[in-house]
């Protein structure tokens, strides 16, 4: 079994750290790029929702399940990834909110 981390980056700040702080992981431009200085706390997790749900739709034919490191306690984060209703690629995620 595969199971794939995702660690949604939730800011510039976040990804700029990332990018440049953390041996091991490489970050491409085009996803730095993807945010800006001057977004809101709002705007930086729906990029990283957005990011991560991509880059679920890119690993579904190898992955076998995902588990989500969220960053600072972002438990909302994962209602953003899963629960976006208008967004093809969360049909085959499942969240039950009594767990």
């Amino acid at each position: 079994k595969i199971l794939c981390g995702i660690m949604p980056l939730i800011s510039y700040r976040n990804a700029f750290f990332i990018k440049n702080e953390v041996k091991g992981i490489y970050l491409p431009d085009e996803i730095l790029n993807r945010y800006d200085i001057q977004m809101s706390r709002e705007e930086g997790e729906d990029v990283g929702a957005s990011l991560a749900i991509e880059l679920m739709k890119e690993l579904e034919d190898i992955a076998d399940g995902y588990y989500i490191m969220l960053p600072f306690n972002r438990a909302s984060l994962i209602n953003k990834i899963t629960l976006q209703k208008n967004n093809r690629y969360c049909s085959h995620l499942r969240y039950d909110q009594q767990h």
